[in-house]
């Protein structure tokens, strides 16, 4: 199993990636394999409306001049997807807002057996958590 997570922060190493990185670790003690994606220093844009992601339906976005697309991908080959943000003006940093405008693209070419078995896999991690907890 792999799991996936991006730093909406603007900060690299502040609040919000220390918080990612617990639940990484709770994860990596339980044999899963994670990855952390930064968003700090990169302008994400958010969507355009032009559904091409909707008319083409290969997990892509039109939009090509940042890294959306890699992430769209790394998305694609993880089981599960941990997305974190501070708390700005009482709302998501615009950084995530665009890239989960943008991960319609991805929402466009995710099967349902997929999230089947994601939701199968948080399930499960939760009671494990819970028999550990009890211990």
């Amino acid at each position: 199993m792999k799991v996936i997570a991006f730093n909406g922060s603007a900060r690299k190493n502040g609040n919000t990636a220390m918080l990612i990185n617990y639940a990484l670790r709770e994860l990596e003690a339980e044999g899963i394999e994670t990855e952390l994606v930064q968003f700090a220093g990169k302008k994400i844009s958010g969507c355009i409306a032009c559904y091409k992601c909707m008319e083409l339906k290969d997990g892509t976005c039109a939009v090509k001049n940042d890294p959306v697309n890699e992430w769209i991908d790394k998305m694609k080959a993880a089981d599960a997807v941990i997305l974190g943000s501070p708390v700005y003006f009482a709302d998501l940093t615009a950084g995530i807002k665009g890239f989960i405008e943008r991960a319609k693209a991805y929402d466009a070419h995710i099967s349902q057996e997929k999230l089947k078995v994601m939701e199968k896999e948080i399930l499960e991690a939760e009671r494990r958590h819970v028999e550990h907890a009890k211990q």
